[in-house]
C-alpha cells in the first residue's frame, strides 16, 4: 500500500529540512540528492491525491503550505549564498561570468565605486 499523500509531504519536508541542516558547500551532491528525493515524495503525493487519496486532507494541506515555506527559506539561503560569493568574487577582483536562471552565461556587473566621506 502506499503512502498517505501527508506521509508523503512529511517525508519531503524531512529531505529538505535535512539539505538546509546538513549541507553545504563542500557536500552540495548530498543536499541534491535529498531535494530530489524531496521532489519524488511531492509528486507521489499528487500521484495519491490525483488517484482519489482524500484520507487527511486538512492535515495535508498545512503540510503542503509548510514544505513552501520551507523551501522558500531553502531558496533564500540558496540566494544569499550566491550573492555572498559573486560580491566576494568582485572584490577580490576574481569574478568571471554567473550563471543565469536559464544556464546561460550571464556577465558580471562592475562594482560599484568606493566612495569616502570625508570632514
Amino acid at each position: 500500500m502506499r503512502a498517505a499523500p501527508v506521509d508523503a509531504v512529511r517525508a519531503a519536508r524531512a529531505s529538505v529540512g535535512l539539505a538546509m541542516e546538513r549541507c553545504g558547500v563542500a557536500r552540495i551532491e548530498l543536499a541534491v540528492d535529498l531535494l530530489r528525493g524531496a521532489a519524488a515524495e511531492v509528486r507521489c503525493a499528487e500521484q495519491a491525491v490525483r488517484a482519489g487519496a482524500t484520507r487527511g486532507a486538512g492535515e495535508l494541506r498545512g503540510e503542503v503550505v509548510l514544505l513552501k515555506r520551507d523551501i522558500a527559506a531553502l531558496g533564500r539561503v540558496i540566494d544569499a549564498g550566491g550573492a555572498l560569493h559573486r560580491g566576494l568574487a568582485l572584490r577580490l577582483g576574481c569574478a568571471t561570468p554567473g550563471y543565469a536562471p536559464h544556464g546561460r552565461t550571464a556577465p558580471q556587473t562592475a562594482p560599484a565605486p568606493a566612495y569616502e566621506v570625508q570632514g
